[in-house]
């Protein structure tokens, strides 16, 4: 893929909202749209960073959307994938969803969104009558967090083990970069166990350092490095696959760390 650079996430988002407003059909069916992850807090990463919009949808009873409002969100996503070399990943929840299914964890940061569309008094308030409603005891968290931290755990090992020279093209830049992403959200989750919530992934490095007793701590700091660097000199083979080594001993210390808890 070509390189690019950081401005064109403004110009993408930009082109998003244009295309979202002058379509009659989903202004008429979407509650929301804000703006998360690192383009929202200035961390994000050329060629590495998605740009994430959550789109709150309104749904039938059941919390169904109707087919026709998929096929438009759909369309913009190949019209802004055909124009720009950065990937768009729309959330396109529902309140139902919010109320069933998504966890504390998830809804906390979904509230920190930048609000584009829709007014942002009442998207607070829409998140903070649910987050009241939901919000778990510090045993109930600790198991959510752990039950994160397990199934994340299992998503990376069976990549881990599974990709390879003869199956993936640039394999090893590939596990790098899901390296990267587990350790940085299962640090996160490992800080929410304690009561600690962060509002950035330097934030969450930095309490990390602080907080966690595991000996493969570092190992974070590394992942942070790692991204920042992402379209600098590659990392060396060696080096690589010390990461990943000390990265699955972050990840089973804070499972085993969890798992005497609950």
């Amino acid at each position: 893929m070509k390189k690019i650079n950081k401005t064109i996430y403004s110009f993408v988002l930009a082109d998003t909202m244009r295309l979202f407003k002058k379509n009659k059909i989903l202004l008429h069916n979407i509650e929301f749209i804000t703006l998360l992850g690192s383009v929202r807090k200035k961390e994000y990463v050329p060629n590495y960073s998605d740009l994430d919009l959550l789109l709150i949808i309104k749904s039938d009873n059941a919390g169904a959307i109707r087919k026709r409002v998929l096929i438009e969100i759909r369309s913009i996503c190949a019209v802004l994938s055909q124009k720009y070399p950065v990937k768009i990943s729309f959330l396109t929840h529902t309140a139902k969803d919010f109320l069933g299914y998504v966890e504390y964890e998830y809804l906390y940061h979904y509230s920190l969104g930048e609000v584009l569309y829709g007014n942002k008094n009442s998207f607070l308030k829409f998140f903070r009558d649910i987050l009241s409603k939901k919000k778990p005891s510090r045993n109930e968290l600790e198991r959510q967090m752990y039950n994160a931290i397990a199934h994340a755990r299992f998503n990376l090992v069976r990549k881990y083990v599974c990709i390879n020279k003869f199956n993936t093209k640039v394999y090893l830049r590939e596990i790098l970069k899901l390296f990267i992403d587990n350790l940085l959200e299962i640090s996160d989750w490992r800080l929410i166990a304690d009561g600690i919530w962060c509002r950035s992934k330097k934030e969450i490095v930095q309490k990390i350092s602080e907080e966690s007793n595991s000996p493969f701590k570092l190992v974070v700091k590394k992942s942070y490095e790692y991204r920042k660097r992402w379209n600098d000199k590659p990392v060396s083979i060696k080096e690589l696959k010390q990461f990943f080594l000390e990265s699955i001993g972050f990840i089973n210390d804070c499972v085993r760390d969890l798992e005497k808890r609950t």
